[in-house]
């Protein structure tokens, strides 16, 4: 069965090397968010100051063309390894059901959660600025991943060491999570793209 893994995580939380070391010699296509939304913005021919309602819309043209290229990749016959940020479950499950609805496809997690003193040897050696302490708090906004989104595999990876975490399977998540999609789409019409504006970010 064709496979798509998601590698998920904060900034600087090791999500390419961790792709990098485990996937590069692969027979996988390896698609990253960044790279789709630094496409979105030379498209929409913006240079370094970007308006922040133009950067909303680049950055949701960004998301469905990443996911168009997921379903495309798959209905193809590769499997497919993406590196994305993913915070939110109610972000995750809208990627999901449209795999879902497309092909048919195992889905795996894969969580980045570095210890403290690795993740700011990350921070570092990618010259970042900011205090350790914001991306942390950000971090924490992060909603580990559960089965009950339809995912078939979740792994925690922590500093190298990967362990699988399969969450007892919590509905409430994905109540929660629709909800607050039906309520965004009733606000804002039903869009024409694959994703709403709310899976921008």
């Amino acid at each position: 069965m064709r496979k798509v893994i998601f590698v998920i995580g904060a900034t600087a939380s090791g999500k390419t090397y961790f792709i990098d070391q485990n996937y590069a010699d692969k027979d996988c296509d390896i698609l990253n968010v960044y790279d789709y939304q630094q496409r979105a913005y030379d498209e929409a021919g913006f240079g370094e100051v970007i308006p922040l309602g133009e950067e909303f819309r680049s950055l949701l043209k960004a998301q469905n063309m990443l996911l168009e290229d997921i379903v495309a990749r798959l209905q193809a016959g590769r499997d497919v390894v993406v590196e994305q940020t993913f915070y939110k479950a109610k972000r995750r499950i809208t990627y999901i059901e449209k795999i879902r609805e497309a092909v048919q496809a195992a889905i795996e997690f894969y969580v980045m959660c570095p210890s403290d003193s690795q993740w700011k040897k990350n921070i570092e050696n990618r010259k970042l600025n900011g205090r350790f302490e914001t991306y942390k708090r950000n971090a924490e906004e992060i909603e580990f991943p559960n089965p009950a989104e339809g995912i078939d595999r979740i792994y925690e990876v922590v500093d190298g060491t990967v362990v699988l975490r399969m969450d007892e399977p919590k509905s409430e998540i994905i109540d929660r999570a629709k909800e607050e999609l039906v309520t965004w789409r009733r606000i804002k019409g039903e869009p024409e793209s694959l994703l709403d504006e709310q899976d921008a970010f």
